[in-house]
């Protein structure tokens, strides 16, 4: 059994998700949200958590990318596990998972990582990954995470959806 961790921004979503539609509802929002709230005390991560809670609580619903649900089902019957990393919170990212366009797809992920669990570029976070995590493989679209992942040791795959990345896959399907 391996445990393959998937990248949330372009791998899980689209890279521009969270760019296009999180974030925009987010800034429009900060104000008045402030206003309410107040933000005496807390860090901007704090607020960013909370205003993308509130994007990700309403209207807001996100689409996996086209290979995405097949391969969860295909690695859940063999037996893999399938972690996510998110940014910036473990726990936004578990909310996204049960607000997309296939339903709730927490159902089919084992466990998410993000925020404080460490820096992708720092290869001494992806060894206490993996030491949470056994036979982890790591498929990533940053390839500065990729490389950080292998400076660790790891078998990471870097996931190229146009196919134009030398020594990349073009889709899941090949993971």
């Amino acid at each position: 059994m391996r445990t393959v961790l998937l990248q949330l921004e372009g791998v899980f979503v689209l890279p521009t998700f969270i760019r296009s539609a999180v974030r925009p509802y987010a800034d429009a929002r900060r104000a008045a949200w402030l206003a309410q709230h107040g933000g005496e005390g807390r860090s901007a991560v704090e607020i960013e958590v909370a205003l993308w809670s509130e994007a990700l609580s309403g209207a807001l619903t996100t689409a996996p990318q086209r290979d995405v649900v097949r391969n969860l089902r295909r690695w859940r019957q063999a037996g893999d596990r399938v972690v996510l990393l998110g940014e910036p919170d473990a726990a936004l990212t578990a909310l996204l998972l049960t607000r997309t366009t296939h339903n709730d797809l927490s159902l089919l992920i084992d466990g998410v990582l993000g925020g404080p669990h460490g820096d992708p570029l720092d290869p001494a976070a992806w060894t206490r990954w993996a030491g949470d995590h056994p036979s982890l493989t790591p498929v990533l679209a940053d390839v500065g995470w990729v490389e950080a992942a292998r400076a660790a040791g790891l078998p990471a795959v870097l996931l190229d959806r146009g196919g134009r990345a030398p020594g990349a896959v073009a889709s899941l399907d090949e993971v």
